[in-house]
């Protein structure tokens, strides 16, 4: 599968750059005024985990792949997050929560994508090719996106939603419904 047609080229923009637009994207998402924002940011960069996290991913996808190691390893060892080489993400990342996200190397993640925690993409091993997230997606907690999927500009996938195929510009994807599977269970302690 070829990359999302308007997934945009972070290559493009510098390091410095793709970190502004991140932090940007958080505040726009917690709602923040936009002028004290600017005067916070210096700080909220070193001290704010979300921020934090976003930042060792920058650095993690920027590096080459002699030095990708060390900075996976630091994103691994404070937020049990991974992104693998090659992954390619847009500017405007937002992670609200950034633990347990995993990012395989074939990934292409639009512009102002928002990802909650224990959310996977990668192959599904069936299929060649890894997911495309087109620009505004919102991938909320423990979902996981698996194979050669296109997930169009704007689109939601819900809470532990397992997806495998593309979801439409401005669809949403979530699991089903919960099924009681026994009434009474008694546990041996």
């Amino acid at each position: 599968m070829t990359n999302h047609p308007d997934a945009p080229e972070p290559e493009t923009l510098g390091l410095l750059q793709l970190i502004w637009s991140d932090y940007e994207h958080h505040v726009a998402w917690r709602g923040d005024e936009r002028r004290s924002a600017l005067l916070r940011a210096p700080i909220r960069l070193l001290t704010n985990t979300s921020l934090r996290a976003c930042v060792l991913v920058r650095l993690t996808c920027a590096s080459p792949r002699w030095m990708h190691w060390f900075w996976r390893s630091v994103l691994v060892a404070l937020h049990s997050s991974e992104v693998v080489y090659g992954a390619k993400i847009g500017p405007g990342l937002c992670l609200p929560h950034p633990f347990g996200i995993g990012v395989g190397g074939d990934v292409a993640i639009g512009r102002n994508v928002t990802l909650s925690q224990n959310v996977t993409m990668g192959s599904d091993r069936r299929h060649a090719g890894e997911p495309q997230l087109g620009d505004d997606v919102v991938v909320l907690p423990g979902a996981m996106l698996a194979g050669p999927i296109r997930i169009g500009h704007g689109a939601v996938i819900g809470a532990n939603t397992v997806v495998t195929e593309d979801v439409p510009d401005g669809g949403m994807a979530a699991a089903p419904r919960t099924r009681i599977v026994a009434r009474q269970v008694k546990w041996d302690v």
